[in-house]
């Protein structure tokens, strides 16, 4: 698997000290970050300048979901900070905002823009708490997060971020070009916070393009081990 593939969550630290440590301490394959909301409200444009400045990717992961304009406008202030890779925002928050999203990443960077990226379904969420929220329940998980999926990738997103279970779906409705990040990634049996989670190779087979590991690597007691050993999958 490429280095470039796995995506180090940076989603709970709140010090920039300890942020910029925890790169070091996982070593030099690494190369793609995210960084989470907790994140950035702790340590704001610094832990993107300080990513930056280190050579690595940065997947924003703010989940923008408001009216077209305040999106675009946060985008934009927000890219000011450092470049970007991936940014994301809700699918569901629908057509116009994603429309104005990229519109002005295309005019700011033109084609060097960061890829925009739709949430389908948190994975965090499971088909009946969707129900029970007022979803169609007609419809089961698979085909909420599909249709999402589509109509985002219509309105112009470069890729989504789904769970493992919808990949396969996902991947042979919309093509190979699309990218479709997964969380909810776990070496072991432990789901945490998560409901709908996979390992690496699973995901990877059914046609993920990268990968998002959090506590499986930053809590690990040796993280560069850990690290080099998904690599070497």
């Amino acid at each position: 698997m490429k280095s470039s593939q796995l995506i180090v969550a940076f989603d709970q630290q709140t010090n920039l000290h300890e942020c910029l440590s925890l790169v070091d301490r996982i070593g030099p394959l690494l190369s793609f970050v995210k960084i989470g909301s907790i994140a950035f409200s702790a340590m704001g444009p610094s832990i993107l300048k300080e990513m930056h400045a280190r050579g690595l990717n940065i997947f924003l992961d703010l989940k923008y979901h408001d009216i077209p304009n305040t999106v675009s406008q946060a985008i934009d202030k927000v890219t000011d900070h450092a470049p970007l890779s991936f940014i994301s925002l809700h699918g569901v928050g629908g057509k116009e905002m994603i429309e104005s999203s990229r519109s002005l990443l295309e005019k700011k960077f033109a084609s060097n823009r960061p890829f925009l990226l739709a949430i389908t379904i948190l994975t965090s969420l499971h088909e009946k708490q969707l129900h029970d929220f007022g979803f169609d329940s007609n419809l089961s998980m698979v085909e909420m997060v599909k249709a999402i999926g589509k109509k985002s990738v219509d309105a112009g997103v470069d890729g989504l971020v789904c769970s493992g279970f919808e990949l396969e779906m996902l991947r042979t409705s919309l093509g190979s070009s699309i990218a479709l990040v997964v969380p909810g990634i776990r070496l072991t049996q432990e789901t945490h916070d998560q409901k709908r989670v996979m390992s690496p190779a699973a995901a990877m087979k059914q046609g993920a393009s990268h990968l998002v590991l959090g506590r499986a690597v930053t809590e690990s007691k040796d993280p560069r081990s850990t690290f080099e050993s998904l690599c070497n999958m």
